[in-house]
């Protein structure tokens, strides 16, 4: 596990866990729910999850796996969405906060998350883009991030995955995110002489985020101008 300190947040702080195990880490967001809660404390959990693929509140077995892989367990999850495939070299980030004490609304951490993971992409040259019908983020070769929260009266658990270096071959299991053969992109797929190792790519993130959460708090207008107006799957289709 590695820390992160940010001097100019006392009440942030952050962890790189690196591989573990799926109920390891939902334990751990329990854990942490109860110091969070009624406090400024904002931790993020940042990691790579062994081969797992989780069903969100909208999930559905039999109608979200593709059945190609049965050796990839699946597990039932509260965050929202659907199905989402988790392999090594996938980063994922759960950020912790009281929403409340903050007076900052679903809407707006969505947005701070998404804009802080598009920053980041912008680190190795990938534009990106989201829309209100297809949560996540976009690139024109695929859908390259996936977000699912889960509120704990006020506190967010859950968060992001973004597909660094993760073998994509294995997305064919699921129908990501509620669409069959769906195209998925990856940072490695771009030429870049920065390092893809993922406590790395998450130090760039959670920059990024301290910057997006500081824009939303002073109710910056501009906080989900990344979106587009247009549906990503038809922009990637006629890419």
């Amino acid at each position: 596990m590695t820390e992160l300190n940010f001097t100019n947040s006392e009440a942030l702080s952050a962890e790189f866990m690196g591989l573990k195990e799926y109920e390891a880490v939902v334990a751990k967001q329990l854990e942490l729910v109860g110091a969070i809660r009624g406090t400024r404390k904002i931790h993020v959990l940042g990691l790579e999850f062994k081969p797992v693929i989780t069903l969100g509140v909208r999930g559905r077995a039999e109608e979200d796996l593709a059945g190609v892989d049965n050796s990839i367990p699946v597990i039932q999850t509260d965050r929202g969405g659907q199905a989402t495939m988790h392999t090594p070299g996938q980063l994922v980030v759960y950020p912790m906060m009281d929403l409340k004490t903050y007076g900052i609304g679903v809407r707006d951490f969505v947005c701070v998350i998404s804009k802080a993971t598009s920053a980041t992409l912008k680190h190795y040259g990938i534009e990106s883009f989201s829309s209100d019908e297809a949560p996540g983020l976009y690139t024109v070769r695929g859908k390259i991030a996936f977000i699912g929260i889960r509120l704990d009266r006020g506190v967010v658990r859950h968060g992001l995955s973004l597909n660094v270096s993760n073998d994509l071959a294995h997305f064919s299991a699921i129908r990501s995110c509620g669409v069959s053969s769906a195209a998925i992109d990856r940072v490695k797929n771009y030429e870049t002489t920065l390092s893809l190792d993922l406590n790395s790519v998450f130090q760039k993130w959670m920059i990024e985020f301290q910057r997006e959460l500081d824009l939303v708090q002073r109710a910056n207008p501009e906080i989900c101008s990344l979106q587009s107006a247009k549906d990503p799957l038809k922009i990637i289709a006629n890419h």
